[in-house]
């Protein structure tokens, strides 16, 4: 496994079964671009609260952004070898601008850094699932359109039951479609992503 964000106190090195049991990158790299969203901004918290100098910042923000510049690109390549992509992040951070990578998580802890990637991350694909929605729903409605007089067998419980306009048909998909929308339209809006949890009671 490449090195770790956690574990500095450990005599020993942890159980190879141990370390592939609790690995997540080959599916948590998906939250790389919204987890340097937020290694971004806390650079600029952290400079402002004096713990930063400007070159410092500077030099992490250059680095963050060239991360991230390849996570929106989709060319950002995830060491399978790494816990999770938050280590994943910090490792590459490290090789590009050296120790300064290691005040990146100054206080900041592991577990609000993935509680905001993830509600980023999810704000994000709600709005893109809302838009492919809306699109299913226009074909649905341009089909019902077209085929206005056509009748089709309905179906209960697999079996044929009385006819039925296929348009009823299709517009009832519709309105069950926009149901969903107006459903993730609401998580959407309360999902608050916030920084400065620290590790239990805040940073304040």
């Amino acid at each position: 496994m490449a090195k770790k964000l956690w574990g500095g106190r450990f005599g020993k090195k942890t159980n190879p079964l141990v370390e592939k049991f609790t690995r997540s990158i080959h599916y948590d790299y998906k939250l790389a671009e919204y987890d340097l969203v937020g290694s971004m901004t806390h650079v600029q918290v952290l400079k402002t609260a004096g713990y930063l100098t400007p070159a410092e910042a500077s030099k992490l923000t250059r680095g963050l952004k060239s991360i991230h510049e390849n996570a929106k690109k989709g060319t950002f390549k995830a060491d399978g070898r790494s816990e999770d992509v938050h280590t994943d992040i910090q490792n590459k951070l490290h090789k590009k601008v050296g120790d300064t990578a290691l005040k990146l998580h100054t206080a900041r802890s592991r577990n609000e850094q993935i509680v905001f990637a993830t509600k980023l991350y999810c704000r994000d694909n709600i709005a893109k699932v809302k838009t492919d929605i809306k699109g299913v729903v226009s074909s649905l409605k341009g089909l019902a359109r077209r085929y206005d007089n056509l009748v089709i067998p309905g179906f209960t419980h697999l079996q044929h039951a009385q006819p039925v306009y296929l348009k009823d048909y299709l517009f009832a998909y519709a309105a069950m479609l926009n149901r969903d929308a107006n459903r993730l339209e609401y998580i959407h809006k309360n999902i608050k992503p916030a920084m400065g949890a620290g590790a239990l009671a805040g940073t304040r």
